[in-house]
């Protein structure tokens, strides 16, 4: 099972990367997992100010924060990362 989600997130991971490469630069907004789920509402400001809104006009809503899932992995990390190794190599 392990193996098959690394083999998933290889293969999702590196058709992102292809399309993104034909994405100019100035429309792209990278997100970090960790950042949005500390801070969303910086993202989501982040993501207005790319579209050109301003966040008087689209104030968020949202959660504080997120818990990230990433805690999760904890026990079974050097079993993924060697999956990961595995394939992407």
């Amino acid at each position: 099972a392990v193996r098959q989600c690394a083999g998933q997130l290889v293969y999702t991971n590196r058709a992102v990367d292809a399309g993104m490469a034909t994405v100019d630069d100035r429309r792209k907004l990278v997100v970090e997992y960790e950042k949005f789920c500390a801070d969303p509402g910086q993202v989501y400001r982040q993501l207005l100010d790319c579209l050109e809104l301003a966040s008087r006009d689209h104030p968020y809503s949202g959660p504080l924060r997120f818990d990230s899932s990433n805690a999760a992995v904890g026990a079974r990390e050097a079993e993924i990362a060697a999956a990961l190794d595995e394939l992407a190599g």
